[in-house]
């Protein structure tokens, strides 16, 4: 992932030095195991734990065998000493590589779960501050009835808690290992050795396992973080139409400084949900790869290998750098109150039109007859009319009316159970 999108926390799990310390953490855990049964000598994995981490050295060494597992196995032994000839003993290299990537999975998993919970927080926040607002409703992008303002921060904070819930499912289904030799069969050690190294790693076995973990692990763990993108990228849609000059009603935050643009100095664009909706893009294409992988031949080959380089660290580094954002948009979301108010009143109240119908047939109308005439007058108001005097001057309707037009026209019936919807939400934690 490239620097721009990506946080240090984030970065340092991916980062070379980690993916060979979670192989040598794996080494030293099967060592440990062993040790225990006295299948090695006593004193081998202190002894291997002594090696340092010398990359530049790896790098060298694997221009020549050309397998990166080897390598790592040969500088580790250069700098053991005779204990070393016990390192890998009894693994193959998938055993290393699936379990150390599972470590990495997991530490992953975590930070974007801690991110996750804050973005919740922030848009729950939000909800809270705006929900006593009364807004227009919308539905084709076109207005509907009223509702509170913050109800559509309430129902992203719902979304996002799902997908966080969904994740941290996947984490549970990530963080597997596997160290069972060639084909999965257990030839040299007892399945209980694995368990035994693998809990030390805070992973389980995998169940059934060949000469990998199984890959729609992987797939459903790369889903969940697609998934969790759409929901950010569900808000940033939202902010992005909310924030167009003929709605007006919410900006992003705006720093001290800060330039819309080259050549217009009026702009305030929301470039960074512009950015959130093209970066949930990316991945969805990453989950696509995750599904292509999981049919491989047989007890495993390595066509899964190149790409998950880079759909497992681009997709953590890529969901933990749009949770961050996202919050940090919510959290200083400023809501434009007159603009909210004055598409509430476009068209004289005409957004209250069910209420109206609804008041039309309990005075005695048929649905049909009513609808047809306050479909007419909607369509009126929507011209450039006032509805409710539109409503009150018509023949058929006013009479009827007279004594309900302030009932037809309150919003407080649209904003009553706001309170109650995000409650709902926050038990959902």
């Amino acid at each position: 992932m490239i620097e721009r999108y990506q946080y240090p926390e984030m970065g340092e799990i991916w980062s070379r030095q980690a993916r060979f310390q979670a192989w040598m953490d794996v080494e030293m855990a099967w060592l440990d195991a062993l040790e225990k049964r006295s299948l090695v000598p006593l004193g081998s994995a202190s002894a291997c734990r002594q090696a340092p981490l010398d990359i530049l050295r790896l790098d060298i060494i694997e221009k020549e065998v050309r397998h990166e597992v080897i390598a790592f196995l040969e500088m580790v032994r250069e700098g053991v000493g005779e204990e070393g000839r016990w390192i890998h003993h009894g693994l193959t290299s998938s055993d290393v590589m699936d379990t150390g990537v599972a470590i990495q999975c997991v530490a992953a998993a975590q930070t974007l779960l801690t991110a996750g919970s804050a973005y919740i927080e922030s848009l729950l926040s939000l909800a809270e501050r705006t929900l006593s607002l009364p807004s227009a409703g919308r539905t084709h992008g076109m207005h509907a009835e009223p509702q509170p303002f913050g109800l559509r921060f309430a129902r992203h904070g719902a979304a996002a808690i799902r997908a966080w819930k969904r994740l941290k499912e996947a984490k549970i289904g990530i963080a597997v290992g596997k160290m069972a030799g060639a084909v999965g069969t257990y030839p040299f050690m007892e399945p209980e050795v694995e368990k035994e190294a693998l809990l030390a790693l805070g992973l389980t076995p995998e169940t059934a396992p060949s000469q990998v973990v199984a890959r729609d692990r992987h797939a459903a763990f790369l889903e969940s973080i697609a998934l969790f993108g759409a929901v950010v990228e569900q808000f940033a849609i939202e902010i992005r139409h909310l924030q167009r000059t003929e709605v007006g009603e919410v900006e992003e935050p705006f720093t001290a400084g800060q330039k819309g643009s080259s050549a217009m100095p009026h702009k305030r664009n929301p470039i960074v949900s512009e950015r959130l909706t093209g970066q949930a893009r990316l991945l969805r294409g990453y989950a696509q790869t995750g599904l292509e992988n999981v049919a491989l031949w047989h007890e495993r080959d390595i066509s899964h290998s190149s790409n998950e380089r880079v759909t497992l660290a681009d997709s953590t580094t890529l969901l933990h750098y749009m949770l961050v954002r996202a919050e940090g948009v919510a959290k200083g979301l400023v809501v434009n109150e007159r603009a909210v108010q004055a598409n509430l009143n476009r068209g004289g109240g005409v957004m209250m039109s069910s209420a109206a119908l609804l008041a039309l047939v309990e005075c005695g109308m048929t649905r049909e007859e009513a609808y047809e005439i306050v479909q007419s007058l909607s369509f009126q108001a929507k011209e450039g009319g006032d509805f409710r005097a539109l409503l009150q001057a018509s023949p058929q309707a006013g009479p009827l009316l007279a004594d309900r037009m302030d009932e037809i026209f309150d919003t407080s019936r649209s904003l009553r159970h706001g309170a109650a919807i995000l409650k709902g939400v926050k038990e959902l934690l």
